[in-house]
């Protein structure tokens, strides 16, 4: 059942105009939508559809870590929205600290990247 929830809840969402997408992440609505999450999506490491801008690609993410905001696309939209401004003409990014390459795959779709993370 809470699957069946969690796929409408991302369908109902990525059909929203990315300035929506904008307005929403810093709405109180973002708080009930991440709270709606914990209960419907599933818990753990899982690979998971990405919602915009990454519709169609998918990530191995822990729900635990609250990786839930890449399938829900409330992760950092504006960030999102100006690295493919930049890169819409398929531009090259350094990504410094690529952590779980969340930023690294947006820019592979949008252009070049070398990338890489500084481990201890």
């Amino acid at each position: 059942m809470s699957k069946t929830v969690a796929s409408i809840l991302v369908g109902l969402l990525q059909k929203l105009p990315p300035s929506w997408w904008v307005a929403l992440t810093q709405s109180p609505a973002a708080n009930w939508l991440r709270r709606l999450s914990l209960l419907t999506f599933a818990q753990g490491l899982v690979t998971a559809d990405l919602n915009r801008p990454l519709i169609g690609y998918q990530m191995r993410l822990d729900m635990h870590a609250g990786h839930r905001r890449f399938v829900l696309g409330t992760y950092e939209p504006e960030v999102s929205q100006v690295i493919q401004s930049l890169l819409k003409n398929g531009g090259t990014a350094l990504d410094i600290g690529a952590n779980i390459g969340y930023f690294t795959h947006l820019i592979v779709v949008s252009g070049r990247i070398k990338c890489g993370s500084v481990q201890n």
